[in-house]
């Protein structure tokens, strides 16, 4: 059965990675949840993130392809709670509606979660925390009358 997994993904930052990547996910039929690549720590090379649904034995053959990928990949890492932290980061453009805007910051409490930008009828909410708490959050705003959403994709990082 298919399970959600993240793959972090240290490559070589030339202007054909991402397209090799892409490449043999398309080649293979791997469906995206997410993908999000940024400068790493080390000269010359990038960080991806890949949030897939996929069964583990074809994971096991993906990682084994990525890998294969080499001067593009340096390293591939499933992660999990145990061996990594993702966050998530949601912005929110959320109205009134039914609930009073001043009420906002009570149900953003104990969250990792803020307003940026506030007006008498609009306010723009951040919200960076994993995947699962990011979508569970974002569906506790819904009686603010959301009016636009943009997510980032899961970034990764091992412990």
């Amino acid at each position: 059965m298919s399970a959600r997994h993240v793959l972090n993904i240290l490559m070589v930052r030339q202007p054909d990675s991402l397209v090799r990547i892409a490449s043999l996910l398309v080649r293979r039929r791997y469906v995206l949840e997410s993908i999000t690549q940024g400068l790493s720590e080390l000269s010359g090379f990038c960080r991806l993130t890949l949030v897939l649904k996929i069964e583990r034995k074809a994971l096991a053959q993906l990682t084994r392809q990525l890998e294969r990928l080499f001067p593009v990949i340096r390293e591939v890492t499933e992660m999990n709670a145990e061996n990594g932290l993702e966050r998530e980061l949601l912005l929110l453009k959320v109205s009134a509606g039914e609930s009073p805007l001043s009420s906002l910051a009570a149900t953003l409490k104990g969250i990792h979660a803020r307003v940026l930008e506030s007006t008498s009828t609009d306010a723009i909410v951040e919200i960076c925390e994993d995947a699962e708490q990011t979508r569970s959050l974002a569906e506790r705003l819904k009686s603010y009358s959301i009016k636009s959403i943009s997510r980032s994709g899961v970034v990764a990082l091992s412990r």
